[in-house]
Protein backbone atom coordinates (compact mmCIF):
# COMPACT_ATOMS: atom_id res chain seq x y z
CA UNK A 1 0.00 0.00 0.00
CA UNK A 2 1.48 3.25 -1.09
CA UNK A 3 1.42 5.73 1.20
CA UNK A 4 -1.46 9.10 0.95
CA UNK A 5 -2.68 11.93 2.86
CA UNK A 6 -5.61 11.70 5.33
CA UNK A 7 -7.72 14.73 7.52
CA UNK A 8 -7.22 12.69 10.46
CA UNK A 9 -4.93 10.19 11.61
CA UNK A 10 -6.08 8.28 14.76
CA UNK A 11 -3.65 5.99 16.69
CA UNK A 12 -5.06 3.25 18.79
CA UNK A 13 -8.01 1.27 17.36
CA UNK A 14 -9.60 0.91 20.99
CA UNK A 15 -13.35 1.63 21.40
CA UNK A 16 -12.45 5.20 21.74
CA UNK A 17 -10.61 5.52 18.38
CA UNK A 18 -12.76 3.28 16.35
CA UNK A 19 -15.95 4.94 17.45
CA UNK A 20 -13.97 8.70 16.24
CA UNK A 21 -12.80 7.31 12.96
CA UNK A 22 -16.82 6.39 12.92
CA UNK A 23 -17.64 9.68 13.14
CA UNK A 24 -15.29 11.37 11.25
CA UNK A 25 -16.59 8.89 8.49
CA UNK A 26 -19.75 10.41 8.86
CA UNK A 27 -18.47 13.24 8.48
CA UNK A 28 -17.07 13.02 5.45
CA UNK A 29 -13.64 13.35 6.63
CA UNK A 30 -10.86 10.78 5.88
CA UNK A 31 -8.91 9.06 8.36
CA UNK A 32 -6.07 6.30 9.09
CA UNK A 33 -6.60 4.01 12.24
CA UNK A 34 -3.04 3.06 13.18
CA UNK A 35 -2.90 -0.24 15.97
CA UNK A 36 -0.38 -1.99 16.67
CA UNK A 37 -2.35 -5.32 17.22
CA UNK A 38 -4.02 -7.55 14.57
CA UNK A 39 -7.36 -7.10 14.04
CA UNK A 40 -9.85 -9.97 15.81
CA UNK A 41 -9.63 -11.81 18.36
CA UNK A 42 -6.05 -13.91 19.05
CA UNK A 43 -5.42 -17.10 20.04
CA UNK A 44 -5.40 -17.55 23.21
CA UNK A 45 -6.35 -13.86 24.03
CA UNK A 46 -8.99 -13.68 27.04
CA UNK A 47 -12.16 -11.88 25.89
CA UNK A 48 -12.17 -8.87 28.10
CA UNK A 49 -14.69 -9.93 31.01
CA UNK A 50 -15.82 -6.42 32.07
CA UNK A 51 -19.44 -4.81 32.00
CA UNK A 52 -19.14 -1.31 30.92
CA UNK A 53 -21.34 0.78 32.83
CA UNK A 54 -22.13 3.26 29.67
CA UNK A 55 -23.27 6.97 30.84
CA UNK A 56 -26.17 8.67 29.48
CA UNK A 57 -23.96 10.86 27.01
CA UNK A 58 -22.11 7.97 25.79
CA UNK A 59 -25.97 6.38 24.92
CA UNK A 60 -26.71 9.65 23.44
CA UNK A 61 -23.02 10.26 21.00
CA UNK A 62 -23.57 6.32 19.70
CA UNK A 63 -27.03 7.48 19.18
CA UNK A 64 -25.94 10.38 17.00
CA UNK A 65 -23.80 8.14 15.21
CA UNK A 66 -26.18 5.90 14.12
CA UNK A 67 -25.12 3.18 16.22
CA UNK A 68 -27.61 2.61 19.67
CA UNK A 69 -29.79 0.98 17.83
CA UNK A 70 -26.87 -2.04 17.18
CA UNK A 71 -25.68 -1.26 21.04
CA UNK A 72 -28.76 -1.47 22.99
CA UNK A 73 -29.72 -5.20 22.15
CA UNK A 74 -26.29 -5.81 24.19
CA UNK A 75 -26.77 -4.20 27.69
CA UNK A 76 -29.20 -3.71 30.70
CA UNK A 77 -30.29 -0.34 31.49
CA UNK A 78 -29.76 0.79 35.38
CA UNK A 79 -32.41 2.66 36.87
CA UNK A 80 -31.64 2.20 40.31
CA UNK A 81 -28.33 2.71 41.53
CA UNK A 82 -28.16 1.31 45.78
CA UNK A 83 -25.29 2.80 47.72
CA UNK A 84 -24.56 1.31 51.33
CA UNK A 85 -22.01 0.47 54.04
CA UNK A 86 -21.18 -2.24 55.53
CA UNK A 87 -22.25 -2.34 59.10
CA UNK A 88 -23.78 0.76 58.58
CA UNK A 89 -27.95 1.13 58.33
CA UNK A 90 -28.02 4.41 56.26
CA UNK A 91 -27.91 3.39 52.45
CA UNK A 92 -28.39 5.82 49.34
CA UNK A 93 -31.07 4.98 46.60
CA UNK A 94 -30.64 6.90 43.21
CA UNK A 95 -33.38 6.56 40.56
CA UNK A 96 -33.80 7.52 36.81
CA UNK A 97 -36.31 9.71 38.08
CA UNK A 98 -34.50 11.59 39.68
CA UNK A 99 -33.04 13.00 37.01
CA UNK A 100 -36.56 12.34 34.42
CA UNK A 101 -34.47 9.56 32.27
CA UNK A 102 -35.46 6.48 31.11
CA UNK A 103 -32.13 4.93 32.68
CA UNK A 104 -29.28 6.52 35.04
CA UNK A 105 -27.04 4.21 32.40
CA UNK A 106 -26.59 0.94 30.85
CA UNK A 107 -24.24 -2.01 31.30
CA UNK A 108 -22.93 -3.26 28.63
CA UNK A 109 -20.08 -6.45 27.93
CA UNK A 110 -16.95 -4.72 26.52
CA UNK A 111 -15.98 -7.57 24.63
CA UNK A 112 -19.15 -6.90 22.87
CA UNK A 113 -19.15 -3.50 22.57
CA UNK A 114 -15.20 -3.82 21.59
CA UNK A 115 -16.15 -6.26 18.46
CA UNK A 116 -19.20 -4.53 17.31
CA UNK A 117 -16.81 -1.03 17.15
CA UNK A 118 -14.05 -2.65 15.54
CA UNK A 119 -16.22 -4.41 12.85
CA UNK A 120 -18.13 -1.17 12.01
CA UNK A 121 -14.95 0.63 11.78
CA UNK A 122 -13.34 -1.77 9.83
CA UNK A 123 -16.13 -1.38 7.32
CA UNK A 124 -16.81 2.21 6.78
CA UNK A 125 -15.75 3.55 3.66
CA UNK A 126 -13.53 6.59 4.88
CA UNK A 127 -11.73 4.80 7.51
CA UNK A 128 -8.20 2.94 6.76
CA UNK A 129 -7.03 0.76 8.88
CA UNK A 130 -3.33 0.04 9.13
CA UNK A 131 -2.65 -3.20 11.59
CA UNK A 132 -0.68 -4.36 12.84
CA UNK A 133 1.87 -0.94 12.32
CA UNK A 134 4.64 0.51 14.49
CA UNK A 135 5.28 3.96 14.74
CA UNK A 136 8.79 4.60 14.42
CA UNK A 137 8.73 8.33 13.97
CA UNK A 138 6.54 11.25 14.60
CA UNK A 139 7.24 15.08 12.47
CA UNK A 140 5.20 17.87 11.99
CA UNK A 141 5.61 20.42 9.14
CA UNK A 142 3.45 22.82 7.07
CA UNK A 143 1.72 20.03 5.75
CA UNK A 144 0.73 17.87 8.90
CA UNK A 145 1.72 14.94 10.47
CA UNK A 146 3.73 12.84 9.24
CA UNK A 147 4.26 9.00 10.89
CA UNK A 148 7.09 6.87 9.57
CA UNK A 149 5.42 2.66 10.15
CA UNK A 150 7.57 -0.26 10.00
CA UNK A 151 6.04 -3.95 10.46
CA UNK A 152 3.01 -2.46 8.22
CA UNK A 153 0.96 -2.48 5.27
CA UNK A 154 2.19 1.21 4.63
CA UNK A 155 5.44 2.71 4.58
CA UNK A 156 3.93 5.65 6.62
CA UNK A 157 0.76 8.26 6.48
CA UNK A 158 0.49 12.03 6.49
CA UNK A 159 -2.52 13.37 8.63
CA UNK A 160 -3.62 16.98 8.81
CA UNK A 161 -4.39 16.81 12.21
CA UNK A 162 -3.14 13.51 14.63
CA UNK A 163 -5.29 11.98 17.50
CA UNK A 164 -3.97 10.08 20.07
CA UNK A 165 -5.67 6.91 21.88
CA UNK A 166 -3.24 4.48 22.22
CA UNK A 167 -3.53 3.99 25.95
CA UNK A 168 -2.14 5.23 29.20
CA UNK A 169 1.10 4.09 28.33
CA UNK A 170 0.93 5.84 25.29
CA UNK A 171 4.26 5.90 23.27
CA UNK A 172 2.88 8.33 20.73
CA UNK A 173 2.32 10.80 22.93
CA UNK A 174 5.62 9.84 24.06
CA UNK A 175 7.05 11.13 20.89
CA UNK A 176 5.03 14.23 20.72
CA UNK A 177 7.08 15.28 23.74
CA UNK A 178 4.11 15.26 26.50
CA UNK A 179 4.79 14.29 29.57
CA UNK A 180 2.32 12.40 32.33
CA UNK A 181 1.60 12.55 35.93
CA UNK A 182 0.85 9.40 37.52
CA UNK A 183 -0.14 7.52 40.17
CA UNK A 184 -0.26 4.63 42.17
CA UNK A 185 -3.38 3.58 44.20
CA UNK A 186 -1.86 0.58 45.40
CA UNK A 187 -5.20 -0.85 44.45
CA UNK A 188 -6.45 -3.86 42.51
CA UNK A 189 -10.06 -4.18 40.70
CA UNK A 190 -10.97 -7.89 40.28
CA UNK A 191 -13.68 -8.54 37.96
CA UNK A 192 -15.58 -11.73 37.45
CA UNK A 193 -19.23 -12.48 36.50
CA UNK A 194 -21.80 -14.39 39.22
CA UNK A 195 -25.54 -15.56 39.71
CA UNK A 196 -27.45 -14.00 42.25
CA UNK A 197 -30.42 -15.58 44.05
CA UNK A 198 -32.58 -12.62 44.39
CA UNK A 199 -31.81 -10.20 41.99
CA UNK A 200 -32.97 -6.56 41.71
CA UNK A 201 -34.25 -5.33 37.91
CA UNK A 202 -31.73 -3.05 36.39
CA UNK A 203 -30.27 -1.93 39.88
CA UNK A 204 -26.80 -1.56 40.25
CA UNK A 205 -25.02 -2.21 43.92
CA UNK A 206 -22.09 -0.38 45.48
CA UNK A 207 -20.91 -1.40 48.71
CA UNK A 208 -18.23 -0.26 50.84
CA UNK A 209 -16.82 -3.22 52.96
CA UNK A 210 -13.85 -3.56 55.01
CA UNK A 211 -12.00 -5.38 52.95
CA UNK A 212 -12.53 -3.09 49.99
CA UNK A 213 -15.65 -1.82 47.69
CA UNK A 214 -17.75 -4.24 45.84
CA UNK A 215 -20.01 -3.09 42.68
CA UNK A 216 -23.26 -5.01 41.47
CA UNK A 217 -23.77 -4.25 37.78
CA UNK A 218 -26.89 -5.88 36.62
CA UNK A 219 -26.51 -8.38 32.98
CA UNK A 220 -30.27 -9.48 33.01
CA UNK A 221 -31.72 -12.25 35.14
CA UNK A 222 -29.80 -13.44 37.76
CA UNK A 223 -26.25 -12.66 36.15
CA UNK A 224 -24.22 -9.69 37.18
CA UNK A 225 -21.31 -8.02 36.93
CA UNK A 226 -19.00 -8.22 40.42
CA UNK A 227 -16.24 -6.27 40.76
CA UNK A 228 -14.18 -5.85 44.29
CA UNK A 229 -11.30 -3.39 44.56
CA UNK A 230 -8.45 -4.87 46.97
CA UNK A 231 -4.98 -3.68 48.10
CA UNK A 232 -2.36 -4.90 45.47
CA UNK A 233 -0.89 -6.88 48.19
CA UNK A 234 -4.07 -8.61 48.22
CA UNK A 235 -4.30 -9.15 44.98
CA UNK A 236 -3.06 -12.16 44.03
CA UNK A 237 -4.49 -14.25 46.77
CA UNK A 238 -8.14 -12.78 45.66
CA UNK A 239 -7.74 -13.66 42.15
CA UNK A 240 -6.95 -17.13 43.09
CA UNK A 241 -10.09 -17.63 45.72
CA UNK A 242 -12.03 -21.26 45.21
CA UNK A 243 -15.29 -19.93 43.59
CA UNK A 244 -17.18 -20.90 46.31
CA UNK A 245 -14.70 -18.61 48.53
CA UNK A 246 -15.52 -15.72 46.18
CA UNK A 247 -19.15 -16.00 46.24
CA UNK A 248 -18.90 -16.46 49.99
CA UNK A 249 -16.91 -13.34 49.92
CA UNK A 250 -19.47 -10.97 48.20
CA UNK A 251 -22.64 -12.65 49.92
CA UNK A 252 -20.76 -11.54 53.63
CA UNK A 253 -20.12 -8.22 52.61
CA UNK A 254 -23.96 -7.64 51.19
CA UNK A 255 -26.03 -9.80 53.16
CA UNK A 256 -28.62 -11.81 53.01
CA UNK A 257 -30.89 -9.18 50.94
CA UNK A 258 -29.39 -10.62 47.58
CA UNK A 259 -29.17 -14.18 48.69
CA UNK A 260 -26.89 -16.93 47.59
CA UNK A 261 -24.04 -16.00 44.68
CA UNK A 262 -23.28 -18.90 42.62
CA UNK A 263 -21.75 -19.82 38.99
CA UNK A 264 -18.91 -17.67 39.03
CA UNK A 265 -17.28 -17.01 35.90
CA UNK A 266 -13.65 -16.39 35.22
CA UNK A 267 -11.77 -13.38 37.06
CA UNK A 268 -9.04 -10.78 35.63
CA UNK A 269 -7.24 -8.50 37.75
CA UNK A 270 -6.83 -5.06 36.35
CA UNK A 271 -3.79 -2.81 38.48
CA UNK A 272 -5.30 0.65 39.40
CA UNK A 273 -3.72 3.87 38.70
CA UNK A 274 -4.34 7.63 37.49
CA UNK A 275 -2.12 8.49 34.66
CA UNK A 276 -3.12 12.22 33.75
CA UNK A 277 -0.89 13.86 30.23
CA UNK A 278 0.21 17.64 31.24
CA UNK A 279 -1.18 19.10 28.48
CA UNK A 280 -3.43 17.70 25.53
CA UNK A 281 -3.10 19.01 22.31
CA UNK A 282 0.68 19.57 21.11
CA UNK A 283 0.26 21.67 17.50
CA UNK A 284 -2.16 19.76 15.30
CA UNK A 285 -2.09 16.77 17.87
CA UNK A 286 -4.82 15.92 20.38
CA UNK A 287 -5.01 13.14 23.11
CA UNK A 288 -7.92 11.62 23.71
CA UNK A 289 -9.28 8.93 25.41
CA UNK A 290 -6.76 7.19 28.34
CA UNK A 291 -4.01 8.79 26.27
CA UNK A 292 -5.15 11.81 27.62
CA UNK A 293 -6.29 10.44 31.32
CA UNK A 294 -6.69 7.23 32.65
CA UNK A 295 -8.58 7.48 35.76
CA UNK A 296 -9.82 5.33 38.92
CA UNK A 297 -12.84 2.60 37.29
CA UNK A 298 -14.70 4.01 40.52
CA UNK A 299 -16.66 6.19 38.42
CA UNK A 300 -17.15 4.23 35.38
CA UNK A 301 -15.78 7.17 33.55
CA UNK A 302 -12.94 5.45 31.55
CA UNK A 303 -14.67 4.87 28.34
CA UNK A 304 -17.64 7.62 28.95
CA UNK A 305 -14.98 10.59 29.61
CA UNK A 306 -13.04 9.26 26.44
CA UNK A 307 -16.10 9.53 24.25
CA UNK A 308 -16.90 12.81 26.06
CA UNK A 309 -13.36 13.47 24.25
CA UNK A 310 -14.37 12.53 20.78
CA UNK A 311 -17.56 14.33 21.28
CA UNK A 312 -16.27 17.66 22.27
CA UNK A 313 -13.37 17.31 18.85
CA UNK A 314 -16.50 16.65 16.64
CA UNK A 315 -17.32 20.15 17.63
CA UNK A 316 -14.10 21.74 17.31
CA UNK A 317 -13.70 20.11 13.63
CA UNK A 318 -17.09 21.46 13.06
CA UNK A 319 -15.84 24.88 14.25
CA UNK A 320 -12.93 24.87 12.14
CA UNK A 321 -16.16 25.78 9.43
CA UNK A 322 -16.88 29.40 11.20
CA UNK A 323 -20.47 30.03 11.05
CA UNK A 324 -21.06 28.71 7.43
CA UNK A 325 -23.41 25.94 7.37
CA UNK A 326 -22.70 25.87 3.43
CA UNK A 327 -19.11 25.20 3.89
CA UNK A 328 -17.26 21.69 3.22
CA UNK A 329 -15.51 20.34 6.32
CA UNK A 330 -13.26 18.58 3.80
CA UNK A 331 -12.06 21.10 1.72
CA UNK A 332 -11.80 23.22 4.96
CA UNK A 333 -9.99 21.04 6.49
CA UNK A 334 -7.38 20.40 2.86
CA UNK A 335 -7.42 24.49 2.54
CA UNK A 336 -6.54 25.53 6.11
CA UNK A 337 -4.18 22.35 6.68
CA UNK A 338 -1.61 22.93 9.72
CA UNK A 339 -3.01 25.89 10.80
CA UNK A 340 -6.92 24.84 10.77
CA UNK A 341 -5.55 21.73 12.72
CA UNK A 342 -3.83 23.49 15.17
CA UNK A 343 -6.67 25.61 15.87
CA UNK A 344 -8.79 22.74 16.15
CA UNK A 345 -6.56 21.71 18.83
CA UNK A 346 -6.45 24.60 20.50
CA UNK A 347 -10.41 24.72 20.88
CA UNK A 348 -10.64 20.84 22.60
CA UNK A 349 -8.17 21.59 24.81
CA UNK A 350 -9.60 24.54 26.02
CA UNK A 351 -13.05 22.87 25.87
CA UNK A 352 -12.07 19.78 27.33
CA UNK A 353 -10.45 21.59 30.57
CA UNK A 354 -13.42 21.96 32.96
CA UNK A 355 -14.68 18.50 32.82
CA UNK A 356 -11.30 16.40 32.76
CA UNK A 357 -10.57 18.78 35.89
CA UNK A 358 -13.88 17.41 37.67
CA UNK A 359 -14.02 14.02 36.81
CA UNK A 360 -9.72 13.80 37.66
CA UNK A 361 -10.09 15.37 40.64
CA UNK A 362 -13.22 13.61 42.05
CA UNK A 363 -12.07 10.04 41.04
CA UNK A 364 -8.88 10.54 43.07
CA UNK A 365 -10.50 11.95 46.19
CA UNK A 366 -12.84 8.89 46.09
CA UNK A 367 -9.61 6.35 45.20
CA UNK A 368 -7.84 7.69 48.51
CA UNK A 369 -10.78 6.99 50.72
CA UNK A 370 -12.82 10.47 50.81
CA UNK A 371 -16.09 8.10 50.11
CA UNK A 372 -16.03 5.87 53.59
CA UNK A 373 -18.53 6.89 55.92
CA UNK A 374 -20.07 9.65 53.56
CA UNK A 375 -22.93 8.37 51.07
CA UNK A 376 -24.40 11.61 50.16
CA UNK A 377 -21.28 12.40 49.07
CA UNK A 378 -21.00 9.04 46.78
CA UNK A 379 -24.45 9.29 45.64
CA UNK A 380 -24.14 12.57 44.67
CA UNK A 381 -20.90 11.66 42.35
CA UNK A 382 -22.57 8.33 40.70
CA UNK A 383 -25.60 10.75 39.69
CA UNK A 384 -23.71 13.37 38.76
CA UNK A 385 -21.18 11.55 36.71
CA UNK A 386 -23.10 8.71 35.07
CA UNK A 387 -25.12 11.67 32.97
Amino acid sequence: MSERTYDCAVVGAGMVGATLALALDRAGLDSVVIERRPGGDQDGEVPDQRGLALSLSTQRLLANLDLWDAVAPLTVPIRHIELSEQGRYAFARLSADDIDAPALGYVCPAVSLARLLDAAAAGAQRVHMLRPAIIDSVETSAAGVHLALSDAPAAGATARLLVVSDGARSATRQRLGITASERDYGQTVIVGNVDIERPRPDTAFHRLGAAGPMVLLPLGGRRCVAIWTVPAADAEATLALADSAWCERFAAVFGSRLGRFSAPGPRSAHPVSLSSADRIAEGPAVLVGNAAQAVHPNGAQGLNLGLRDVACLLDCIAGTLGDSASQDMTDTMHGGGDAAARRCAERYAAARATDRRRVIRFTDAMARGGASGFLPLVAARDLALLT
